[in-house]
């Protein structure tokens, strides 16, 4: 009996110790909450879904787009930039909107920035320099010459979770220089755009 209750008292041993040995090596591993980031970090390809807002109207739709940074300064290039509540803005006939947007096609546009790393290197921050947008929109058929005005909020790269989030407003539409009336907002959402 004493046999079986020292092998029974060296098994709780061995199991106690490595208890603590694996315990204790649990926290070696690097933290990738805390993974530093580089500015070349922000370059690739990103994908999520764009929330627009205009007024009470809400809509999402899926958006791809690329970024190329250097050290100070970048470029976010959007091949299909969502200009159906632009349009919408010009022509307030919905079937000649949408043929209008069918006509058009896609739409690039270029957003240029400046960026940060900031002080704990585990984000990016964008300082955004929105270009006017240039559009030929066909009404009733005529080409009108359609300029839209945007500002935007800071954009946060994010190295943990390899996400860029930031949103843009088109605060200014006109139309053959003439701002329609009444016009609202428009707000894109790019929320937890995901690099490929």
């Amino acid at each position: 009996m004493t046999k079986l209750l020292n092998a029974s008292l060296f098994r709780l041993l061995v199991i106690g110790f490595l208890s603590i040995c694996l315990a204790s090596c649990n926290g070696d591993d690097d933290n990738p909450a805390m993974a530093p980031v580089k500015i070349q970090d922000l370059n690739g390809n990103y994908s999520g879904k764009t929330a627009i807002t205009q007024g009470n109207k809400k809509s999402q739709t899926d958006a791809l787009f690329t970024v190329k940074s250097t050290e100070k300064d970048g470029i976010i290039t959007m091949n299909d930039f969502p200009v159906k509540e632009i349009v919408n803005s010009v022509i307030s006939d919905p079937a000649k909107a949408t043929a209008a947007i069918n006509t058009i096609g896609k739409v690039k546009y270029d957003l240029n920035f400046i960026s940060q790393l900031q002080t704990n290197k585990t984000q990016i921050h964008l300082a955004f320099q929105p270009k006017v947008l240039d559009l030929t929109v066909p009404v009733d058929g005529v080409n009108k010459n359609v300029k839209v005005t945007f500002t935007a909020t800071k954009g946060i790269y994010t190295g943990k979770s390899k996400s860029l989030n930031f949103d843009i407003t088109a605060t200014k539409i006109t139309v053959d220089g003439t701002v329609p009336s009444p016009y609202q907002n428009i707000l894109y959402n790019f929320p937890n755009f995901i690099k490929k």
